[in-house]
């Protein structure tokens, strides 16, 4: 696994092994859900690095590409906002790696190729820099890594100065540690920097020496996890490292395709995915990030997503559920249920998946993309009904609020299927209800907005949509729709067959995806004018479609 550079390529050099001490493992966490496709639209990624979580549940998600921004999405992957645009002016960005959130809610975003950490208020408010190019005290030479402490203090991965800068929660310099090599103390291109938040540590990875050290607040050199492989706490260049409120450790084993939970002391814990693009997979885990539930979040670079998964060792989220009558169980912000009578007490549990049983015509997910199956589960012995509540954004659906209804995929049929099993939409608390005889999976509906007959009317087969300005200047849209997550690519040809652009190539999710093409190539070359094709392929369809480029 070579690690990005934008300016030179790097050696990676092997030390001995220095295993630490094995402890208990635990089940991996399980798949929540995921977001993000490839593309320049809001929700979008194109080639994601960074992820924070503010105390609210807010992540955020910085890229290293075009369209030079970092973007605000709810805990379920709902976007609230981009912030940013390339170039070198204050709250611009070129090439942003990591980013980090502090106790206020302020967001900190490495913009590595303009050698400089700005930080933003929760909205995006740009509120100042940390940095500029150099070697000096303060300065930087490829900033990749930043984290913070309880206090506020501001620590950045060097890593072309090969050292680590500590900051004041305002901005002055404090104190820097490291030099190249591969000695204790020193690295080779640090990349991922985290901070235990029980005892203040600082862990580097040192990606260019396979390792990772482990550092007091003020830089002084406590001890590694020197071990090159792909066994049970043994890493294969580490990406970024994250903390849960117990002081565990989350690295990403980039070269492994994989994340470890590992202790402080770096015992190992657990461990979780493989080389793909299926739920749980990965191509690419760079950042990491841990909420205050335990949820951890994972950037899929390449895969052009993030994956969410529940705490360790449970559900998606939980609720203990006593014996009793109308018994209430909030298991997740967004879901709760009501028992009628519990028998035997249990746990209740919820996962967010994106996909599930497949879907009846006449009806849309909400939200589509991608979409949400909210699997319900319980340990209890229960009888009569249960009350299910869903919460909903106002952005997730296209049509009549009141029209929403509740669907449960209801496995108790003969023939499992879904059923509508809405009692109320209360819009002014933006949930919904159903009610039920058993538990197994549910999903908001609204009616397709489409009066047209037949499976593509329905958006049940893949779709290339037309694009519009057609004839254009600057900048022409297109879109295409898939009925379920699969593989799909869109091209741009020029009239003698030669590929032009790429606009799409992946897994993407089931919905709608729109690109911009800016009649520039690969190389960012403006195109002459003329007669220009776009060719969409996915696992179910195939389709093209003149477009005219004019002076």
């Amino acid at each position: 696994m070579s690690i990005p550079s934008p300016r030179a390529a790097i050696l990676v050099v092997s030390l001995s092994l220095l295993v630490p001490a094995a402890v208990l493992a635990e089940s991996p966490p399980p798949y929540v859900l995921q977001w993000g496709s490839y593309g320049t639209s809001l929700g979008q990624f194109h080639t994601p690095k960074g992820v924070a979580v503010d105390a609210n549940g807010n992540v955020f998600v910085s890229q290293t590409d075009i369209p030079c921004r970092f973007q605000k999405f709810t805990s379920t992957g709902s976007v609230l906002a981009g912030y940013g645009g390339c170039g070198t002016t204050n709250g611009s960005f070129d090439f942003s790696w990591d980013c980090a959130v502090d106790a206020s809610g302020n967001v900190y975003v490495v913009d590595t190729r303009n050698d400089r950490v700005q930080k933003f208020s929760n909205n995006g408010t740009w509120l100042m820099n940390i940095g500029g190019y150099g070697a000096t005290d303060g300065k930087f030479n490829l900033p990749y890594g930043v984290a913070l402490d309880s206090n506020g203090n501001i620590f950045v991965t060097d890593r072309d100065n090969n050292r680590v800068e500590k900051f004041s929660s305002s901005g002055a310099f404090v104190t820097k540690w490291g030099s190249f090599g591969t000695g204790t103390g020193q690295f080779h291109k640090p990349i991922g920097i985290g901070v235990d938040p029980i005892s203040g540590n600082v862990f580097v990875c040192d990606a260019g020496n396979n390792r990772i050290q482990k550092f007091n607040n003020n830089g002084g050199y406590l001890t590694m996890l020197s071990a090159p492989g792909s066994g049970d706490g043994q890493i294969n260049t580490p990406g970024d490292i994250a903390f849960d409120q117990s002081g565990n450790m989350y690295v990403t084993d980039t070269g492994n395709y994989r994340v470890q939970k590992l202790t402080s002391n770096f015992g190992f814990i657990t461990k979780w995915g493989t080389v793909g693009s299926g739920n749980g997979q990965f191509y690419g885990p760079w950042g990491i990030a841990v909420d205050r539930q335990n949820y951890v979040y994972v950037v899929d670079s390449a895969n052009n997503r993030v994956e969410k998964f529940g705490p360790s060792g449970g559900g998606g989220g939980g609720g203990n559920t006593p014996s009793g009558s109308n018994v209430l169980v909030t298991i997740d912000p967004t879901v709760s249920v009501t028992f009628g009578q519990v028998l035997t007490p249990g746990n209740t549990t919820v996962t967010l998946r994106s996909t599930g049983p497949t879907l009846m015509k006449g009806i849309l997910p909400v939200p589509s993309n991608p979409p949400k199956f909210y699997d319900v589960v319980t340990t209890a012995a229960f009888s009569g009904n249960i009350t299910v509540t869903l919460s909903y954004n106002t952005s997730d659906f296209r049509g009549n609020e009141s029209a929403l209804m509740m669907y449960h995929y209801d496995t108790s049929l003969s023939k499992p299927s879904w059923r509508n099993v809405t009692t109320s939409v209360q819009t002014s608390q933006n949930k919904i209800s159903g009610s039920v005889k058993s538990l197994s999976v549910f999903v908001i509906m609204e009616p397709a907005t489409t009066t047209a007959v037949g499976d593509d009317a329905l958006g049940l087969t893949a779709r290339l949509m037309p694009s519009a300005p057609n004839p254009f200047r600057a900048s022409t849209r297109i879109a295409f729709s898939l009925p379920q997550a699969e593989a799909a690519r869109l091209e741009v040809f020029n009239v003698n067959g030669a590929r032009v652009r790429t606009l799409a190539d992946g897994v993407l999710p089931a919905g709608e995806h729109t690109f911009d093409w800016n009649a520039t190539d690969d190389r960012g070359v403006r195109q002459a004018p003329g007669m220009y094709f776009f060719r969409f392929t996915s696992a179910s369809a195939a389709a093209s479609q003149k477009v005219l480029l004019v002076d």
